[in-house]
């Protein structure tokens, strides 16, 4: 036997096929495909076997839709049959020798060979069990994908799908339409005689981005006349070869026309997968996902490099010819590195960017100079820190977390006449980053000190499509593989050796960002970011600049209690000032904070104010460091909250709000679907479609995070689940005003 290096998985359904021609065999196992070119002779089949080895060696599993043909069949032919069931062929096929699909048995051992007389015989404890193969009778489409081509029609298989135009198109689409229900529906609901299968064969990786829209034309033709709306056509996903109730419900209809149903990027498809509908759904959340070749406003994730010889990114040459440069990241190194390249170039006529030395310091090469330069700047092991290189004729200027370190000396112009390197210098081996790496940019213009303090906390939307000099930006916010370079026209950047994405904690976002100096007493507003900073008229000031950056998500990690404030923003403040401290607040304001009401006003204490490093991450927050003095309502479901008399703040750091809003209701209510009889049906639960985490959207006041555990689903009787229910509490005077959820 020849090893083929591809393995079957436990415990789920694959397709494996093998074709045998005169210059070799080839195997293929779902996507994958093997060729073991050798010359074969020809050669009798004798008896044959399903499930026994030549050795006396057996196999442990099911098997379905055995086929055996006197020809060799086409990659074409492999895939297009991979899902349907062959009695179109039984008659027309003269080729097809034996078609066991163990639906028939004579006698209780004699297994039908559909297809002709072959037939064959249970042995020892074979027996036959109800198939949940992704397999039955339908049609199936093959596409061979075009660049620049996004919209495709299968009218034979009633679809229609246009693809994400983040990527040119490459590879095959294989769309199968099978015309049966699948093993198990998704729900309760009345469900679509029909369930399609996308298989996708040689792309440049096993997915591709979210298509833009799908249209479905069910064979079942009594489904779309019985829906109320198109939106009760509900799609749902599993695994292209899936079986049983893994179901994701994703989204409903958008449209219905000559019945087809067309759904958007809600629906989430985005490589292979099995899909299916129903007319209706338990209540789900419908996530429509982010474009991953658009600014996501986000953290998302960050790269993790391994630090082992040759760990690196590799992008496109850039050919930028210039002594006006910059190149900026944010780093949290995992040990201290000797010597690191981090965004580097070496090759051709280039030798520079950023690297790190003894102790992480940051340094920088230029035109194969510089590096001897010590900055005595210094990126801590297991932080967060913001790095950034401005190269000007006369001098480059390093930033660490926005504070310049200069020097002054000549710079010619560079060439980068060579690809843009992640976490490596090939200079001399060995010189690899480790850690991780988030929000990387590169500018053919030197940044000023302004631009680099003001973007440092902000991910690059507001500025993508009006800075013709940012030449790179990545955010690997990419499920896996390549990460995407989001100013145009670029290639992506690709990884070798070990990395992996992972969910990334470095303070960044969708926001805004303003300066003050401040070097008197008086009120100071950042405008934009709702704060206001009441400086006393007497005493130590910063006496420097002050830098605001809004985010607007939440951090990483809420502070102790688990709701903030707007639930969805921070601040991080910054002092660039000569004075690190300075007299303590007399007040400092956070206006533009979602989900306050007049209700809130006459309990400022409910928020409290929580302070970590600028930098940090995780569960650092501790304890509150002073209660809200004063709550202003703003009527539109917006307000301010103010921290005035015994602040503490004689420092600057990140800031968010505790909240600690409670309202507690004892409810004892019917939902008018379930009731019957005095009591209410738990049908939901026996279908097991109620989600364990809340599905609602929308909540005032806290919330949305509640969960219970599936020990709860076993429970039966009078205490058996029924369904979720929000509740809403509104304003007596203002009925569309929503106080509490």
């Amino acid at each position: 036997g020849q090893d083929s290096g591809i393995d079957i998985p436990m415990e789920e359904w694959s397709y494996v096929a093998l074709v045998v021609e005169p210059t070799g065999a080839t195997l293929y196992l779902n996507e994958e495909k093997y060729f073991d070119a050798r010359s074969l002779s020809a050669g009798n089949i004798g008896s044959f076997f399903v499930g026994k080895g030549h050795y006396s060696s057996y196999f442990k599993g099911s098997i379905d839709e055995v086929t055996v043909w006197k020809r060799a069949l086409s990659e074409a032919e492999i895939r297009e049959l991979r899902h349907l069931t062959k009695e179109g062929l039984v008659d027309t096929d003269v080729d097809l020798l034996a078609y066991y699909q163990f639906n028939d048995v004579v006698g209780a051992t004699r297994v039908m060979d559909v297809g002709g007389t072959a037939h064959g015989g249970l042995q020892g404890n074979a027996t036959l069990t109800m198939s949940t193969a992704p397999v039955g009778a339908g049609a199936a489409h093959i596409q061979n994908l075009q660049a620049n081509q996004f919209t495709y029609a299968m009218p034979d298989v009633g679809t229609e799908l246009t693809l994400s135009d983040c990527e040119s198109p490459n590879g095959q689409l294989v769309v199968s339409r099978l015309n049966v229900l699948p093993d198990t529906p998704p729900n309760a609901y009345d469900a679509v005689e029909n369930y399609w299968v996308v298989n996708y064969y040689d792309g440049a990786s096993p997915s591709f981005d979210a298509l833009e829209s799908i249209s479905l034309t069910p064979t079942d033709a009594g489904f779309v006349p019985a829906l109320n709306s198109p939106t009760d056509a509900i799609i749902h996903l599993r695994v292209q070869n899936g079986e049983g109730d893994n179901w994701d419900t994703r989204a409903a209809a958008r449209s219905e026309s000559n019945g087809a149903l067309t759904y958007d990027r809600a629906s989430s498809i985005a490589g292979p997968i099995q899909l299916t509908l129903t007319n209706g759904a338990p209540p789900f959340d419908e996530m429509v996902p982010q474009k991953y070749c658009e600014v996501e406003t986000v953290a998302g994730k960050a790269l993790y490099l391994n630090g082992a010889e040759n760990d690196r990114g590799e992008g496109s040459t850039l050919n930028l010819n210039t002594n006006t440069f910059t190149t900026s990241a944010w780093i949290k190194p995992s040990k201290d590195h000797g010597i690191a390249g981090l965004l580097f170039w070496r090759g051709g006529s280039t030798t520079s960017g950023i690297h790190l030395t003894t102790g992480n310091e940051v340094r920088y090469h230029w035109d194969g100079d510089k590096r001897t330069w010590q900055s005595g700047a210094y990126a801590p092991v297991g932080e967060w820190t913001h790095v950034a290189l401005v190269v000007e004729p006369n001098q480059a200027t390093i930033y660490v977390n926005g504070v310049p370190y200069v020097n002054t000396a000549s710079h010619p112009v560079e060439a980068f006449d060579t690809p843009f390197l992640l976490g490596d210098d090939p200079c001399c081996g060995g010189r690899n980053f480790q850690g991780e790496v988030d929000e990387v940019c590169v500018w053919d213009r030197a940044l000023t000190q302004i631009e680099i303090r003001e973007l440092m906390h902000l991910t690059k939307e507001d500025i993508l499509a009006t800075d013709a000099n940012l030449q790179v930006y990545l955010q690997f916010n990419e499920a896996d593989g390549a990460a995407y370079d989001k100013t145009p026209g670029k290639d992506d950047m690709t990884f070798v050796g070990t990395y992996e994405r992972r969910a990334s904690n470095a303070p960044v976002g969708g926001g805004v960002s303003a300066r003050q100096t401040v070097s008197s007493g008086g009120d100071y507003t950042f405008a934009g970011t709702g704060i206001t900073l009441g400086f006393p008229a007497a005493g130590t000031y910063p006496d420097g600049e002050i830098l605001v950056s809004r985010i607007n998500l939440p951090p990483d990690t809420k502070p102790t209690g688990g709701n903030i404030v707007g639930d969805s923003v921070y601040w991080v403040i910054r002092n660039y000032g000569a004075n690190a401290t300075f007299t303590e607040l007399d007040e400092i304001i956070f206006d533009e904070v979602d989900g306050l009401t007049a209700v809130d006003v006459g309990n400022p204490g409910q928020f409290t104010l929580y302070k970590r490093a600028s930098n940090a991450y995780g569960a650092s927050w501790g304890t509150s460091i002073d209660d809200a003095d004063l709550v202003t309502a703003h009527g539109d479901n917006t307000g301010s909250v103010e921290y005035n008399t015994g602040n503490s703040l004689t420092s600057f750091s990140q800031f968010a709000l505790g909240d600690s809003r409670t309202v507690n209701v004892a409810v004892r209510a019917m939902l008018e679907g379930p009731y019957e009889m005095g009591s209410m049906r738990d049908d939901l639960r026996v279908a097991d479609v109620i989600p364990n985490g809340q599905p609602y959207a929308g909540h005032v006041g806290g919330g949305g995070e509640e969960s219970f555990p599936n020990s709860l689903k076993s429970v039966t009787g009078n205490d058996a689940l029924v369904d979720w229910v929000m509740l809403e509490l509104r304003d007596e005077n203002d009925p569309a005003l929503i106080l509490y959820t």
